[in-house]
């Protein structure tokens, strides 16, 4: 058995020992068979480079993660109350407009005149395209000869009294793109009807016979804000 010196006492040990039998001193003997201390603080293993790869995935995949959450948050629960807040009247129209100023606003817009209807202060426009679906006709009220609301009237025989059209929930979820969800209400007659608010203004969606459903825009001038 090969023997080498101590490098702390310098005495005969084993080259196969660990510790001096002299002196206690913790030895290893090197591949080319010199002597010396173990270091106190042995350096540390590299990590595997796979793992750190493991890690930053994880690391995406959380951030990914949080960032889904707060754009669905945004879009389910933020941004309808934010549409909300929107809803007035629409076409650029408000309720400090007199009748020939609201008129030539909705002419602007494209809206035609139906000189044929009459009904009291309301003022008819023929029927065109709005939500997805023909009208049979558009309404201005006119009260105080001041603008007091908007309206669309839609032809639908598919009502029988307790299940909307398909016609009437396709303009539902056309309304819900712009003003999010809506309160639902039940008239006298067990009815469906939809509502919006937003302080003065009030939207609605309901059956007004079997065969007609409407949307109309209010602005409630004694309500307050």
């Amino acid at each position: 058995m090969a023997t080498v010196k101590c490098p702390e006492c310098g005495s005969e040990i084993s080259s196969e020992a660990t510790v001096c039998i002299h002196c206690g001193s913790p030895v290893r003997v090197t591949l080319n068979g010199t002597v010396v201390k173990p270091s106190a603080n042995p350096a540390p293993a590299k990590k595997s480079f796979a793992a750190g790869q493991t890690k930053t995935k994880k690391g995406i995949i959380i951030s990914l993660v949080v960032i889904l959450a707060l754009i669905a948050g945004y879009i389910f629960v933020i941004n309808p109350m934010l549409k909300i807040k929107s809803l007035k009247f629409p076409y650029g129209l408000s309720p400090d407009m007199g009748q020939s100023e609201a008129v030539k606003v909705m002419r602007d817009n494209g809206f035609i005149s139906d000189n044929s209807l009459k009904f009291g202060s309301t003022i008819f426009f023929k029927s065109r395209e709005i939500f997805g679906k023909y009208t049979e006709n558009s309404l201005l009220y006119i009260s105080n000869s001041k603008l007091s609301g908007v309206g669309h009237s839609y032809t639908d025989g598919g009502y029988d009294g307790h299940d909307p059209s398909p016609s009437f929930l396709k303009v539902k979820a056309e309304l819900e793109k712009l003003y999010g969800s809506p309160e639902e209400k039940t008239d006298k007659d067990d009815w469906k009807r939809y509502v919006w608010t937003n302080g003065q203004y009030e939207l609605t969606l309901r059956y007004v016979m079997r065969s007609e459903f409407m949307v109309s825009y209010v602005y409630h001038a004694s309500k307050t804000k």
